[in-house]
């Protein structure tokens, strides 16, 4: 009986001990920096870079236009022209800015759920420094491990 007892005891300070452990030491909710995640993502790097090298030829040509208007006879219709291809222009760069943002999404939504799955995480809640998390704890901050993560994930084609 003494033994059984000394046994119970054991059991539950074990149980404690895990309670204990995952209460304050597991850290089942994190956040990331949304801002910082997807400014560093690789891939809307890539795609910013793809987009600012066509927006830079039209401004070339836009530049170039300019010019041949303060010369030219016709300036009139060198400067219709001007406007619409300035028109272009934004359409374009909100086109083009509105497709990354959703490739980006597409893919950081699904890496960022595999890379909660695999660290057995409850929640993973998005930091954007406009009030959707008023305060986190820097240990519970993942930023920098999911962007490693989400990088890699990129870089090897997945």
């Amino acid at each position: 009986m003494k033994y059984l007892k000394i046994l119970l005891v054991v059991l539950l300070g074990c149980l404690l001990m895990v309670d204990t452990y995952h209460i304050f030491f597991k850290k089942e909710v994190v956040f990331v920096d949304i801002g910082k995640l997807v400014q560093d993502y690789k891939l809307k790097k890539e795609l910013e870079g793809r987009l600012s090298g066509k927006l830079m030829v039209i401004k070339n040509i836009i530049d170039s236009l300019n010019l041949a208007a303060r010369i030219s006879p016709v300036r009139e219709k060198i400067d219709s022209n001007i406007e619409r291809l300035q028109g272009e222009f934004q359409r374009y760069y909100s086109q083009g800015s509105e497709q990354i943002t959703k490739e980006v999404w597409d893919r950081l939504n699904p890496a960022i759920e595999e890379y909660g799955k695999k660290n057995n995480y409850r929640i993973i809640v998005g930091a954007n420094g406009v009030g959707t998390v008023l305060y986190g704890a820097k240990a519970n901050d993942i930023t920098n491990e999911l962007l490693v993560y989400v990088n890699q994930r990129y870089e090897k084609g997945n």
